[in-house]
């Protein structure tokens, strides 16, 4: 199964770096983007995380974000319209 830490919302980029660092086992971090005005916080949050955490693949997904060329525009490996999309691709990627 996995293991799930919900950071809530508005979170600053710093918290997904700290929280990513606190877990050794972190598979994958998601951004849940509520609205437009969260978009270029998630697009820092990616960014952060990538250039940090090499090996981390990065999930954005939400109300906001409509479709996978979105989301990796924003710098994500993945695209998840749901939670569940989330989990079901978390799982793949743990079963490698």
């Amino acid at each position: 199964g996995l293991d799930v830490v919900d950071r809530g919302a508005d979170t600053p980029p710093a918290s997904f770096l700290e929280t990513a660092r606190a877990h050794d086992d972190v598979l994958a971090v998601a951004i849940g983007v509520g609205s437009d005005d969260s978009i270029e916080s998630a697009r820092d949050t990616a960014r952060l995380l990538h250039d940090e955490l090499l090996t981390l693949r990065v999930f954005i997904g939400g109300p906001a974000i409509t479709d996978e060329r979105t989301a990796r525009e924003l710098g994500a490996d993945e695209y998840g319209a749901t939670a569940l999309d989330v989990a079901v691709r978390c799982n793949e990627l743990a079963d490698r």
